[in-house]
């Protein structure tokens, strides 16, 4: 009777040690796999989820993730569609733990520069919200794309709600992707 109390003993101590090997292994790969989790695939997990994100200019923009590129979101919301470089974002809230296993060579391709053409193609009317620019006016054009070049658009400023003509063309930027933090259209 005593050497089964001793080794029921034993493997009481033997089994709770690797009760809590496994969960300190399990801890540690979990945490191995967070730091290769980037923000565009938690974006893609979340695809269809209410969110709100701040952009660098200080706005917030809120709606549901329609799409995820290689370094842009779009939010669908309110009658309208807003597309966020992913640099120029300080946080989105809402957003579930998971995140996407695998992203798609697709995905790699549809970069900012690539949904920027689409709206040029489109002749989207937009808003385009820019990082800085001293006051409020400054930091807002209302136009459609032109062109989408590598690193820049050229942007058509335009009155709201005007068609693109000639006329009615106020001025025409080059506008540096890095400046963009949205561009809104009406769906």
């Amino acid at each position: 009777m005593r050497w089964e109390a001793l080794f029921g003993d034993l493997q009481a101590q033997l089994a709770a040690e690797e009760a809590l090997a496994f969960e300190s292994e399990t801890a540690e790969r979990t945490r191995a796999e967070l730091a290769g989790v980037t923000l565009r695939a938690r974006l893609r997990a979340n695809n269809g989820a209410a969110v709100t994100a701040r952009v660098r200019n200080g706005h917030s923009h809120a709606g549901t993730i329609s799409a995820v590129g290689a370094d842009w979101l779009t939010l669908a919301g309110e009658g309208r569609s807003v597309l966020l470089p992913l640099a120029a974002l300080l946080w989105v809230e809402g957003l579930g733990p998971g995140a996407e296993a695998s992203e798609g060579l697709v995905v790699q391709r549809l970069t900012l520069a690539s949904a920027f053409r689409a709206l040029a193609r489109d002749r989207a009317p937009l808003t385009l919200e820019l990082d800085g620019g001293g006051g409020a006016d400054a930091a807002v054009l209302n136009g459609v794309v032109d062109r989408a070049a590598r690193d820049h658009l050229d942007f058509a400023v335009l009155p709201p709600g005007e068609a693109r003509r000639r006329r009615t063309v106020s001025a025409v930027c080059a506008v540096p992707y890095a400046a963009v933090v949205s561009a809104a259209s009406l769906v």
